[in-house]
């Protein structure tokens, strides 16, 4: 899929960590490189093609992989199942940033005029590779199927990196957490250090599938 949009090849050693390859860490990352600061990515979950076997398997078989399913992997939870994207925000922000990043890697111009902006399950999952490409090429790193189990803090108590499962350290001048509200094991992380938290509401649908007749 040709990227429309190109960035900047980071040249600083200005460094940020972010936990979470959905919407808001591909975002986060594409912020950083255009301000000149190197994002390296730490995700749980697997890329887009090998996550879907593995939902393939939830579907089939009924095996479901802790780290690797339609709540986490590259693109968030949304990636496989309609997701959608909310602001709360009173001030809402440039939304057609938004848009015309998604639109700069592969989704229909026709978002930028609709009243409900769609990209489409089928089309997403390109979408999300080509937002990851942007982030590689650019210098970014992103690291799948990295668990986050620990942080990284200094004699000043400020966090510094991160720890995953595998043992792999990745450290930078900031950690943004973008791990999703299912991630339940990073909020009980941030609990055990003592790090202030605050309850977020969120929205749950529900799809039933029924015989015709009924």
């Amino acid at each position: 899929m040709p990227i429309t949009k190109k960035y900047a090849q980071i040249t600083s050693m200005r460094k940020a960590v972010i936990v979470g390859s959905g919407p808001a860490g591909m975002f986060a990352a594409l912020t950083l490189i255009e301000r000149g600061i190197k994002p390296i990515i730490v995700e749980r979950g697997k890329k887009v093609r090998p996550r879907r076997r593995d939902l393939a398997a939830i579907q089939r078989k009924g095996l479901v992989n802790p780290d690797s399913n339609y709540c986490f992997g590259e693109g968030g939870a949304g990636t496989f199942s309609d997701g959608k994207l909310y602001t709360r925000a009173t001030k809402r922000g440039n939304v057609e940033a938004v848009l015309r990043t998604l639109i700069a890697h592969g989704a229909h111009p026709d978002i930028l005029v609709d009243t409900h902006p769609h990209i489409g399950s089928n089309k997403l999952p390109e979408v999300v590779v080509a937002m990851r490409e942007s982030i590689l090429d650019a210098g970014g790193e992103i690291w799948f199927e990295n668990r986050v189990t620990d942080l990284i803090v200094d004699r000043q108590r400020r966090i510094k990196g991160v720890v995953s499962a595998t043992g792999n350290r990745f450290e930078g001048e900031a950690v943004i957490l973008a791990s999703g509200h299912s991630a339940r094991d990073i909020f009980e992380l941030l609990q055990r250090y003592g790090i202030d938290m605050e309850a977020k509401s969120f929205a749950m649908g529900l799809r039933i599938e029924h015989p015709q007749p009924l």
